[in-house]
């Protein structure tokens, strides 16, 4: 089989690029590994963090872990040996189903999370409590899992299919279904990121802006009136912005694919928006301390020489 150019192949007389990206894949797989790790350890064992959004954020965080330390290392070696990708088969297709599984479990429980502040936010309390007590949050959670590997296995029973593709690893057109298989991986990537999560937290942003006028006018307090803690407000706030540190980590990735169609983006550019795309998922526990003093204190434990401080929180 003659060898294929690949579009991302890396640039082997550039040493000091190589360092650098290397460097920064290895920090951020060790502060992402250790960052998730602490977190769910944090919802287990912290009485006062076991709340239903914490039963999502701990979810999400054992999908960041696998993100962590699957997905980003796989990606760094496809994109830096990518001759490796082409002559090894089951390297190329095996890491393609472990790739997809992750992200879109990690990417469902952002949509997840944002459906449940929305209705925190808007609804009466005792039908939120309704909607997400343990039991139905517990069955949301394992069905996004469920649903992220059945949508992965799809192409093992014939409706698409994985391999190297002209200069990549991904889904090969070999078949009619592959149009469709990508499109629904496109379709649900979509829907989530572009509709469903900025249209709930926009959504919220409206109903606090109005709570905090009201509160200024009347001199109630808006939230508390319907049963909402400080911290779930604090956890709303720390989701927001997890979320849209998202969005900000994959627009220069997302921007550079669009544009390479039109101009000639320098290959190192490429691999670096993506490699901080993918390496999002590592710093959401550093997010996590930095609104949250329930998370920052517990952090601290694990530092002793941090113990003595008086954590404060951060208002966002």
């Amino acid at each position: 089989m003659e060898n294929s150019t690949w579009e991302l192949s890396f640039e082997r007389d550039n040493p000091f690029v190589f360092t650098i990206l290397s460097v920064y894949v290895v920090s951020t797989v060790v502060l992402g590994l250790i960052g998730n790790s602490m977190t769910i350890f944090t919802i287990v064992s912290e009485k006062s963090l076991r709340m239903t959004a914490n039963i999502l954020i701990a979810s999400l965080a054992v999908a960041d872990c696998a993100n962590t330390m699957v997905t980003l290392p796989i990606i760094y070696v496809r994109l830096q040996f990518p001759q490796f990708s082409f002559d090894t088969k089951w390297f190329c297709i095996g890491s393609t189903y472990l790739f997809i599984p992750f992200k879109a479990v990690a990417i469902s429980h952002l949509e997840l999370i944002a459906v449940n502040r929305y209705h925190l936010i808007t609804r009466p309390r005792h039908r939120y409590n309704q909607l997400w007590g343990k039991w139905n949050t517990g069955s949301m959670v394992a069905g996004m899992w469920v649903l992220s590997v059945i949508i992965t296995l799809l192409p093992l029973v014939g409706f698409g299919e994985m391999g190297f593709r002209e200069n990549h690893c991904g889904i090969i057109f070999t078949n009619k279904y592959s149009w469709w298989y990508l499109s629904l991986v496109f379709l649900l990537v979509f829907q989530s990121c572009v509709i469903v999560s900025p249209v709930c937290f926009l959504l919220v942003l409206e109903k606090l802006h109005d709570s905090r006028e009201r509160t200024s006018a009347f001199k109630q307090k808006t939230a508390q009136s319907r049963g909402i803690s400080k911290e779930e407000l604090v956890i709303t706030k720390m989701v927001m912005l997890m979320f849209l540190f998202f969005v900000v980590s994959f627009l220069p990735y997302v921007t550079t694919h669009l544009l390479s169609a039109y101009l000639d983006i320098p290959n190192v550019l490429k691999k670096s928006v993506r490699i901080f795309a993918l390496s999002s998922s590592s710093f959401n526990a550093v997010i996590y301390a930095a609104t949250n003093r329930h998370f920052r204190r517990s952090f601290s434990k694990w530092f002793p020489c941090r113990r003595s401080a008086d954590p404060t929180t951060v208002n966002i």
